[in-house]
């Protein structure tokens, strides 16, 4: 220890400016002081920035790398990361070896921060069904196998605030229950399923009340932002149908050509014609439609055989749409599906229900079936010049049994959906979707009626009647 009446040395030692050192001090007690100061710090905790301090920490430490229980260490240190590095790169050559050219690491997607749950209002029901048909939650988009699934439908109106999107069933819109604000970013949506050819000037869903009210329309016409089908349903491609992009497709290893008396028999008690001993059913229960559907059938019926059920008729089925009415199609080789009205895109349940049973459609509609069906699946009425002619094709389809079960051959192919959710999903994948643009409908009569009118029954009728006479 210094004595306390000596000059503190120590000051000028560790001044970090020696240049302006003001103290006399001899050589010897420097030196003491430098080489105690070496050996009280470690080399590792870093240097003096003066000269001389310096200089004997460098003497210390390599003093001490000299010793032979420190070299031996460092030689461990270094041989340990030279192996490291050898087993590295040769991990690198042998998933190259095995054709893993790629990075081994995952690869993590930037999914982004999770998107806000779009809220679904059902501000009305469908009809007696508060839950629209589709139900309440999440789940429902889930279930269906929606891409997007991050919405929920409610019918609970105190979450109007919380709301993405309003569903107005248009059967049941009233103007003195409508929500009591609106928020700027919300969809209206107008829901409707039925084409009211004669509603334009009576239905206030349509009137000038309404006007710039909806932003969106989810109906069956394809024309709407949200095309829905789910009362009615859907023709799918089956996933095991080929795609042939050549006739004749070729055969798969080990396939064999249809043996040709199987081919020339194929008719013979083919099991869809087990039970068809009756040729035409119609199921009707308005007497008197907008497309005069009824005035059709009953010229058909002046050529050939038509049962009819209902109101329209003398014969009954009950419980309506029932299993029991379903299997009593199976006795009939063709089924009168007919809309009551010839308006865009309306093919209700009728078609559908004829389709996934084993009898053949004959359509009355103002769809484009074609746009709905593949090809040789139905026979519409508008392929012919009359009933007449209509019934002389049938009855010659009755005859040949061959050419009726071409009717059928679609299905090898195809499968009949009933009650489709697809519209659903779409009405989801909108609502999240930030590219979409604003829109709202000026005049929803000047939509569902005059852009696309529906076609008088009347004025159908009597072209038909004048090829008849």
């Amino acid at each position: 220890m210094e004595s306390k009446n000596k000059p503190p040395m120590s000051f000028c030692i560790l001044d970090r400016h020696p240049t302006q050192r003001s103290c006399n001090t001899n050589e010897s007690e420097f030196q003491s002081l430098a080489d105690r100061r070496v050996r009280m710090r470690s080399p590792m905790m870093g240097f003096s920035k003066s000269g001389e301090t310096f200089q004997s920490s460098a003497t210390a430490l390599f003093t001490r790398l000299r010793r032979p229980r420190t070299l031996v260490s460092l030689f461990l240190l270094v041989l340990v990361g030279y192996l490291f590095v050898v087993s590295s790169n040769r991990h690198v050559i042998d998933n190259n070896q095995l054709g893993l050219t790629e990075s081994i690491q995952p690869e993590i997607e930037d999914v982004g921060p999770e998107s806000e749950p779009k809220r679904i209002l059902y501000w009305t029901g469908y009809y007696d069904r508060p839950d629209m048909i589709f139900g309440f939650g999440q789940q429902p988009f889930i279930k269906a196998g929606c891409k997007v699934t991050n919405c929920v439908a409610t019918a609970d109106r105190n979450l109007l605030d919380q709301s993405d999107a309003i569903i107005f069933h248009a059967g049941q819109f009233n103007l003195s229950d409508l929500p009591s604000k609106r928020l700027g970013h919300q969809r209206y949506i107008f829901y409707l399923f039925e084409t009211l050819p004669l509603a334009r000037d009576s239905a206030i869903y349509f009137s000038n009340v309404v006007d710039n009210f909806f932003n969106w329309t989810m109906t069956h016409r394809r024309d709407s932002d949200i095309y829905c089908a789910e009362p009615y349903g859907k023709i799918k491609r089956k996933a095991s149908s080929p795609w042939i992009e050549q006739l004749p497709p070729t055969l798969a290893p080990g396939e064999r050509p249809i043996a040709p008396a199987k081919l020339m028999e194929a008719v013979r008690n083919h099991p869809r014609l087990a039970k068809k001993d009756k040729l035409l059913a119609w199921f009707c229960s308005n007497q008197k439609t907008h497309g005069r559907r009824e005035d059709y059938i009953r010229q058909l019926g002046k050529y050939m055989p038509v049962d009819i059920y209902g109101n329209c008729g003398n014969l009954t089925c009950l419980p309506k749409n029932s299993d029991r009415c379903n299997n009593l199609l199976d006795e009939y080789k063709f089924y009168m599906s007919a809309e009551n009205s010839l308006c865009a895109d309306y093919v209700s349940e009728k078609f559908y229900r004829a389709l996934k049973t084993d009898i053949v459609p004959v359509v009355y509609g103002g769809a484009d079936y074609a746009a709905y069906a593949p090809p040789h699946s139905y026979i519409h009425v508008a392929d012919f010049a009359s009933p007449k002619d209509l019934a002389e094709y049938l009855l010659l389809l009755d005859k040949n049994e061959a050419l009726y079960l071409k009717y059928f051959e679609w299905k090898k192919d195809y499968d009949v959906l009933r009650g489709p959710l697809d519209g659903w999903c779409d009405l989801c994948e909108k609502l999240n979707d930030p590219q979409e643009p604003a829109k709202i409908y000026e005049s929803m009569a000047k939509w569902w009626y005059d852009d696309v009118p529906c076609y008088p029954g009347d004025s159908f009728i009597q072209t038909v009647l004048n090829h008849d006479s």
